[in-house]
């Protein structure tokens, strides 16, 4: 198998005693293309192997490439703005998308990954263009910072596309802890929220 995405576990075969769990995720990634699966979380305490488990999840899908689009996305335990924090979850989505459209590992670390412009281009030119519309809404709502407009692109952009494009597309949310903690409306109250 080819590991398409560097696992933080380091060398794949250092990965071991997680057959049952990643058995039962597998089932359920397959279960997606007959519409039986429904969202499940993976709880654990810290440094259990949660993380391990959802890039092998990641890779594993990625390379069967058997009619479920893989998007994984680690919420930083870092603070950001809802804009910063969309912005980013909607093109770390759109960049994973085309890496597995076009089979192609370089779209999965772009040297620029803010840039909607660029993103565009690439869509073009890979054939993808049906992903443009969603694109210059989400760099609109980035621009005119039209937060709730945002939300709703970047939180439903993997259900749009893959109901538009009759696709099923597993989202991955690792550390999804940290949103509430992490994210702030806007600046102002980031900064407020620091003062605490």
């Amino acid at each position: 198998m080819e590991y398409i995405r560097k696992e933080r576990i380091g060398k794949p075969e250092l990965f071991t005693g997680r057959k049952e769990e990643l058995t039962f995720f597998l089932k359920w990634i397959n279960d997606i293309k007959l519409e039986k699966s429904q969202s499940t979380a993976l709880l654990a305490r810290r440094k259990m192997g949660k993380t391990a488990i959802l890039e092998r999840l990641f890779n594993i899908t990625f390379f069967k490439n058997d009619g479920v689009i893989p998007f994984y996305y680690e919420v930083k335990e870092t603070k950001m703005g809802m804009v910063d924090f969309c912005q980013d979850f909607f093109l770390k989505f759109i960049y994973q998308y085309i890496a597995f459209k076009t089979r192609k590992r370089e779209y999965l670390n772009p040297e620029n990954t803010t840039d909607f412009t660029t993103v565009i281009e690439i869509v073009k030119k890979e054939g993808l263009g049906y992903l443009e519309g969603i694109i210059n809404g989400a760099s609109y709502a980035v621009t005119h910072e039209k937060i709730d407009m945002l939300w709703e692109i970047a939180r439903e952009a993997p259900k749009t596309i893959a109901e538009r494009q009759n696709e099923f597309i597993v989202q991955m949310i690792d550390e999804f802890q940290f949103l509430n903690a992490m994210i702030y409306l806007d600046n102002r109250r980031r900064s407020n929220r620091n003062d605490i």
